[in-house]
């Protein structure tokens, strides 16, 4: 993926959207909860990003992405968003997306940041929430 320019990336149901200029370089930018909404060096090269997923035993959407990568604001003031699909939960007013870290456990990130508070369209059954780091995040309901 060229991080240049603006885009959505469909995963199966689940989708990504990245603003222009919103990648920090792994290679060049720390990563971990003290640093989520520091500036960092912006990517300028291709990236190869990888995600994994699945439903639970629930049937809730999961994904999982390898990439330790950090995210800023990109050119045009937005986060990237993810976007989990899940038609019954998305009716749920308690519905949300959590990010569950390498240790198993999830936590709900809107508690400590409004930008990342879970967004329901009904018509299309998807949950959304502005992220700013890759790691894992599953629907919970």
């Amino acid at each position: 993926m060229t991080q240049v320019f603006d885009g959505a990336y469909i995963l199966g149901v689940p989708m990504v959207t990245f603003p222009r200029y919103s990648i920090c370089d792994p290679a060049r930018s720390s990563y971990g909860a003290a640093f989520w909404k520091t500036e960092c060096d912006r990517l300028e090269s291709h990236i190869t990003i990888t995600a994994v997923t699945w439903r639970d035993s629930q049937s809730r959407p999961q994904i999982d992405f390898q990439n330790s990568i950090r995210f800023v604001a990109g050119s045009n003031g937005l986060v990237p968003a993810i976007y989990l699909r899940d038609p019954a939960t998305s009716l749920c007013w308690y519905s949300r997306i959590y990010y569950c870290g390498g240790d198993g456990g999830c936590v709900n990130e809107a508690a400590t940041d409004a930008v990342l508070k879970t967004q329901r369209e009904f018509v299309t059954g998807y949950l959304f929430r502005f992220i700013r780091h890759f790691s894992g995040y599953n629907v919970w309901a």
